[in-house]
């Protein structure tokens, strides 16, 4: 009996834990082209549709092959708050409204390995708890570029927890320019 309840116990209490995380909090970002400007966006779901998040930051870091480096962040003010729906998108390093924290460090380059974070809270759908609660939309892509089209995104996929960055062609490490701004 006592190694009955033991068992339960072992069982039971990891899935009654607080670390867990909440149900749809990893999600999709979108990256797109528009009028030849690189943008971003969340998932295209019901959810954002009815409930629009409220962005928090957006990040856009460049792989080196063994770590990360940032090229683009903004950390949104406070007030106003800056929500976003499917359909809009956030011009890489463009700040949509003014206040908050802007720092551009690095153009975008075809052949340069990416990724995008947005940051965000939406309203909990749960009755109880937090007012809010987090969203991360995330993507990894690369870009190429074409005489006539311009640029195309390509988007990495995750197999098995791993990145396919081969979608992307042979790895060109180019001038990633510096530019300041806050």
């Amino acid at each position: 009996m006592r190694t009955c309840s033991l068992l339960l116990c072992l069982v039971v209490l990891p899935t009654t834990g607080g670390c867990t995380q909440p149900a749809g909090m990893y999600q999709q970002a979108q990256v797109r082209v528009v009028d030849s400007q690189l943008c971003f966006a969340v998932a295209d779901t019901d959810e954002a549709r009815r409930t629009p998040p409220m962005l928090t930051a957006i990040s856009v870091d460049r792989f080196t092959g063994s770590d990360w480096e940032y090229v683009w962040r903004w950390i949104t003010p406070l007030e106003p708050v800056v929500t976003l729906t499917p359909d809009e998108c956030i011009p890489f390093g463009t700040a949509l409204v003014a206040g908050g924290s802007n720092e551009l460090v690095a153009t975008l380059q075809p052949g340069e390995r990416y990724g995008v974070s947005i940051n965000s809270q939406i309203v909990n759908p749960a009755s109880g708890g937090d007012p809010t609660v987090g969203r991360i939309y995330s993507r990894h892509f690369c870009l190429q570029s074409s005489a006539g089209a311009g640029l195309t995104v390509v988007e990495v996929p995750r197999v098995r927890g791993e990145l396919k960055w081969e979608v992307c062609g042979p790895h060109v490490m180019g001038d990633s320019g510096a530019a300041n701004e806050t």
